[in-house]
């Protein structure tokens, strides 16, 4: 049906519909990023002191589970405790990473196929009210993943680090990260601290550590943001759509009172008179008819006029009746 197609499919910005589709492209691609570099990072440096030169270890987690160590200067003690450990006993936060994989997946899935509708609805004049509802539905879900993933990074890592460090079996690992008092990356996504470690033939040695979030994490919350403002204004342009396609209600007809009735009124002049015997005017008199003349000579000759009214014959001159003074001429 012509109506229903034409309050179905509507026309929405264009402006708009390229934003949303830059902020869904945006996304996508900072979704891409987020599946394939690190989400979080540590970071150690040991001072010399004594025989020991020194050096620095980095730890990188990623999604997937995948575990990533470097290390500079002096790397046997650092190798020993944390470079090999690194890459075996995360067990539990593997885990964890493993999950956030699954939830990445699905969330580029979503993005894209939201790309794809924001770019189609960009590239045409109108859109119907079904694909925009499509398109926010998938947005909708992407950002909802996407949120659950970065949400169970900082929530769930602290808690899988410290189980995988007391149950590695480990002593040197232990060491190395629980050294300091005070914070640690078991306590807290994000953090740092410095102390005092024991360690091989050296009585002590300052260790400085860091932890935080990585390149990935990060590009997954803009992505979300970027999703967020991509769902606002496609709720606006549907909300809109949905106003404009409403059909209007039909003003109803006003139908105008019906005159009053009309009072009698006077007889102006030039007026027909009333209808004898109305209640305007009362009736005329009466009067008894009145004989026929006897004849006279003169009566072949047009000396008089009789009244029309009463009878009464009036001479010819006479320009009323004597007896009813109906006008005779």
């Amino acid at each position: 049906m012509p109506g229903r197609e034409s309050q179905r499919r509507q026309k929405y910005p264009s402006r708009r519909r390229l934003l949303t589709a830059l902020f869904l492209i945006t996304a996508s691609l900072l979704a891409l990023i987020a599946l394939v570099t690190p989400w979080w990072s540590i970071s150690l440096t040991i001072s010399p002191s004594g025989s020991y030169a020194g050096g620095s270890f980095t730890g990188f987690l990623m999604p997937g589970g995948s575990a990533a160590s470097s290390c500079s200067g002096d790397c046997y003690g650092l190798g020993r405790n944390t470079g090999v450990a690194w890459n075996h006993w995360l067990t539990a936060t593997n885990g964890l990473y493993e999950g956030i994989l699954a939830l990445m997946v699905l969330v580029l899935i979503a993005v894209f196929f939201s790309t794809f509708l924001g770019l189609r609805s960009a590239t045409r004049s109108t859109v119907s009210r079904r694909s925009l509802t499509v398109l926010i539905l998938a947005t909708f879900v992407a950002m909802l993943l996407l949120l659950v993933a970065v949400s169970l990074a900082v929530a769930d890592q602290p808690g899988a680090l410290s189980s995988d460090f007391y149950t590695s079996g480990t002593p040197n690992v232990q060491e190395m990260f629980f050294c300091a008092s005070g914070a640690s990356p078991t306590t807290s996504f994000w953090g740092s601290n410095s102390g005092s470690c024991t360690g091989g033939q050296d009585a002590f040695f300052p260790v400085q550590y860091s932890w935080g979030a990585s390149v990935g994490w990060y590009a997954a919350l803009v992505s979300l943001l970027l999703l967020l403002f991509a769902l606002l204004l496609l709720i606006l342009s549907w909300r809109e759509m949905r106003a404009t396609a409403k059909p209007s209600a039909p003003m109803p007809a006003v139908v105008p009172p019906p005159p009053p009735p009309r009072a009698p009124t006077e007889i102006s002049t030039g007026q027909l008179p009333p209808v004898q015997g109305s209640s305007a005017f009362p009736p005329p008199p009466s009067y008894a008819p009145v004989p026929p003349p006897p004849p006279s000579p003169y009566s072949g000759t047009s000396a008089t006029v009789y009244c029309p009214r009463c009878g009464m014959p009036n001479p010819i001159v006479s320009s009323s009746c004597a007896r009813c003074q109906l006008p005779l001429r």
